[in-house]
């Protein structure tokens, strides 16, 4: 489209949103033609619609304002007419002037929400195509979409203006071919699509502005560091002074006269409206920088945003329109999906924010979909296998109960009733069970162990990431076989590091021939001289502490065994539902009786020393207490990101809390750089109150049972999830004697300390978890579940609707298709394929 058309459709919005005051041009839009028509003319503008302009603004300055409403409506109709050759292929064109009348007379206006849009929302059937123009450059052909060989597989340096050491930046951010660009999503946006003229223009707003330079000089600031480029622009409503601060070369590119737009928020000079370093550009180019709702891409060293911005546009205009959709037109109108090359390019060139909502759902329907394939795939598989049937009579297991010193809660004998049905089926159980920190998750894999090995000469193993958690789970579960008369102790070990060679070698050999029936241990389970007689049932507790390849190698131990995994880590419903579709679930979300909450309190770091008396007078109580701190020592601090806070660090506070504060009493220290000989002494040491105050990183968090422990201190509270304070937490609390969790900021005033409240609020994890995914993300909850499954980039995991939606229709799909065999599901099968770059995840 020729820029002089460009220019004029712009005027006319812009009259538009001046109320139709001929203030839109400089002079009025009839002395505008002196200019426009030879510019027209030089660039083959069709002469009968150069003869309409003239004859439509030759007496606008006369006209009443309806008449100027006329005329405008009028010229934006003949602008947009196919026959006059001069329709745009960028966005600005697409029916603005439909939606600028469509406001009745007012601004241009999108608020920076998904859920409030002041402008008219669009039926489907009204959107328009965003990239049909750009179709016209390139081969109608749709293209195979991971075919390296057809264009998407290229590396960047095909790309104009992406050289060697460009190509070399944008790798350390995991972009490597086009087809990485393509799903190289914004990572916000900046909403600059408000065009108002420079008289209604408010502080603190962010806006667009079209004018002319008045004057543009720079200069040098006081520290002769700097240099200045001040600008003003007028827009014949009044001037708007800007600045631009370390861009001296502004002066060259810019002079008196120029039409230019500005995009920025603006600000306060004098008592005056400015904007300093805004978005600009000519008027009479694409808009990537202003007059929209602009994409902000994640960078890095020797990338620039604009820079990065341009290649972004480059890459998908001329690739977005080629790629094919994977999904049937059944499955798309079904489920209500934008085309994919459409999601695709309105993710990164958003005309409004209810089509970029419409774009993010699209692709995290797909992700989400994928995922649910993979996992459907992968259970499938699992379940092909057959295993061992375990049935117990439900006398059996009332006696079970009888013997217990307890009551067991509703929630456990839910848990054990699904265990007990999966053992009936006949193939291999996988099953989580997520309860809370003292919930009775152990009792419950003892009650299923139990029931594993009265059925015929069957082994259990118990599978702990450390060894003093290890040590715990072999007394408890020593004490309840032995004290229900179903086990001799011979028949019960423990494997972990520090078990001697004389002892490790005789296990080997009773496993080997079958003489043990359950055995608890660590790592050291997974090493090769262990051999089962009949590995039958495997319960992994804090499954998220291991590798997916450990978990594998304990289950290729047995014969298609059971599998319980087990977490303290409550998972919130839509992150389970997305990435634990492969597993069976079991939620325990009862707390036994007589289990005191803890009391939970925000400390300013102003009033430390209260918290330290607080810990001398439980430490007179015979009891002891957790210090937490979030880093190792000092040099974390000046590698973290956030190296200006003075944060306190493990091995540094250990030596001054033992020198200045607690010099009486004996303070541990414990870390995860120390090797784990020291650490389970530590640990054995602090259960045995030889230690009194224990020095800590998170490598407490796991479920290390010290009833005797009533202070939880957590310094730096600010730097944990909600989660993962909520574990710290479970540490104490474990005895009869009220227990605190106190939790120290490192700054007073922070607004992120608004978020610790909810920990004062409830001691329910679950709670807890759902607000911590809603907060930081996904995060850590994902772990290594879907190992093989490449990252979800977009996908909402907190839109359990849209979850659900994906769910169902990768179910459909695959319960009539499984193997993708069907010629609709031929590129189902291959997207499916690239989604699990390995071909495989973890089922455990």
């Amino acid at each position: 489209m020729q820029p002089t058309i460009h220019n004029l459709i712009k005027f006319c919005q812009l009259e538009i949103s001046h109320n139709y005051t001929n203030s839109a041009v400089i002079g009025g839009f009839e002395n505008m033609l002196s200019v426009w028509i030879p510019d027209a003319k030089k660039q083959n503008v069709p002469l009968d619609l150069i003869t309409k302009v003239e004859a439509l603004f030759k007496d606008y300055d006369r006209s009443t304002h309806d008449q100027r409403v006329e005329t405008i409506k009028n010229m934006l109709t003949i602008l947009n007419k196919p026959e006059s050759a001069q329709i745009n292929s960028s966005k600005e064109q697409k029916n603005l002037n439909e939606e600028y009348l469509q406001k009745n007379q007012q601004p241009y206006e999108v608020k920076n929400s998904t859920k409030s849009i002041s402008q008219p929302v669009k039926e489907p059937s009204q959107i328009t195509d965003q990239v049909k123009t750009t179709e016209k450059t390139l081969s109608t052909t749709k293209i195979s979409f991971l075919d390296p060989k057809t264009g998407l597989g290229a590396p960047l340096q095909t790309i104009p203006n992406v050289g060697p050491a460009k190509s070399k930046a944008l790798s350390t951010i995991g972009l490597f071919t086009l087809e990485d660009l393509l799903y190289f999503f914004p990572r916000k946006y900046e909403d600059y699509s408000l065009l108002l003229p420079i008289n209604r223009i408010e502080y603190n707003q962010k806006v667009t502005v079209i004018g002319s330079v008045k004057s543009i000089h720079t200069r040098s600031a006081k520290n002769n560091k700097i240099k200045i480029t001040e600008l003003i622009l007028e827009d014949g409503t009044g001037t708007l002074r800007i600045t631009f601060f370390n861009q001296p070369f502004l002066h060259k590119r810019l002079f008196k006269g120029a039409q230019i737009v500005v995009s920025g928020k603006t600000d306060m000079y004098l008592g005056r409206i400015a904007m300093n370093n805004p978005n600009w550009e000519k008027l009479d180019q694409k808009n990537l920088f202003t007059n929209r709702i602009v994409p902000i891409y994640k960078l890095t060293k020797n990338i620039t945003q604009n820079w990065l911005r341009k290649i972004m546009d480059h890459t998908v205009s001329q690739w977005a329109p080629r790629v094919p959709d994977y999904f049937p037109t059944s499955l798309i109108n079904k489920a209500d999906l934008l085309d994919l090359s459409k999601a695709i390019y309105e993710v990164h060139n958003p005309e409004t924010f209810e089509l970029l909502a419409r774009a993010q759902q699209r692709i995290s329907f797909d992700e989400i979909f994928f995922l649910q394939l993979g996992v459907l795939q992968q259970r499938r598989n699992w379940q092909k296998a057959t295993s061992t049937v375990f049935n117990v009579t439900t006398e059996w297991l009332e006696g079970i109960y009888q013997k217990l010193p307890y009551q067991l809660t509703n929630a456990q004998l839910r848990t054990i009733q699904d265990i007990r049905n999966d053992f009936m089926k006949g193939i291999p159980m996988s099953r989580l069970v997520q309860g809370d920190v003292g919930s009775g998750k152990t009792m419950v894999a003892a009650i299923a162990a139990a029931i594993a090995t009265q059925n015929g000469n069957t082994q259990a193993a118990l599978m702990a990431p450390t060894s003093i958690l290890a040590e715990q789970h072999y007394k408890n579960l020593l004490d309840f076989f032995t004290e229900q008369d179903l086990l001799h102790s011979n028949q019960i070990r423990l494997l972990i590091g520090s078990t001697s060679n004389t002892e490790k070698e005789e296990i080997r050999q009773s496993l080997k021939d079958g003489t043990i029936k359950v055995i608890i241990g660590t790592h050291a389970l997974l090493e090769d001289p262990i051999e089962f007689n009949n590995l039958e049932f495997v319960v992994i507790d804090e499954q998220h502490r291991f590798g997916v390849t450990q978990r594998s190698v304990l289950r290729d131990k047995g014969n298609s065994p059971h599998i319980l995994v087990m977490t303290a880590t409550p998972i919130p419903r839509s992150l389970a539902l997305t990435v634990c579709g492969d597993l069976d679930i079991s939620v325990m979300d009862e707390m036994p009786p007589g289990r005191q909450p803890v009391s939970t309190h925000i400390v300013s770091p102003l009033d430390r020393a209260r918290v330290y008396q607080l810990i001398h007078n439980q430490l007179a109580e015979e009891r002891q207490a957790f210090i937490v701190y979030p880093l190792v020592s000092t040099e974390e601090v000046e590698e973290s990101d956030d190296s200006d806070q003075i944060t306190n660090a493990a091995v540094n506070e250990h030596t001054r809390l033992q020198t200045e504060i607690f010099s009486t009493r004996t303070v541990g220290l414990l870390h995860g750089k120390m090797r784990p000989e020291e650490k389970d002494q530590i640990m054995f040491d602090f259960k045995n109150k030889k230690i009194d105050i224990l020095v800590s990183t998170t490598v407490v968090e796991v479920g290390v049972d010290i009833p005797n422990a009533s202070v939880m201190l957590i310094e730096g509270a600010n730097r944990f999830g909600l989660a993962q304070l909520h574990q710290l937490r479970g540490r104490v609390g474990r005895g009869n004697h009220k227990s605190y969790c106190l939790l120290i900021p490192e700054n007073e005033d922070a607004v992120e300390n608004e978020r610790l409240k909810v920990m004062q609020e409830t001691n329910d994890g679950f709670v807890l978890a759902e607000k911590d995914l809603a907060q930081r993300g996904p995060g850590d909850f994902l772990g290594n579940r879907q190992s093989g499954y490449m990252d979800l980039r977009l996908a909402n995991i907190m839109d359990v609707k849209l979850i659900e939606k994906a769910r169902e229709f990768a179910q459909s799909i695959f319960e009539k298709d499984p193997d993708l065999n069907a010629e609709e599901h031929q590129e189902i099968k291959h997207i499916l394929n690239h989604y699990w770059k390995t071909g495989t995840g973890d089922i455990s």
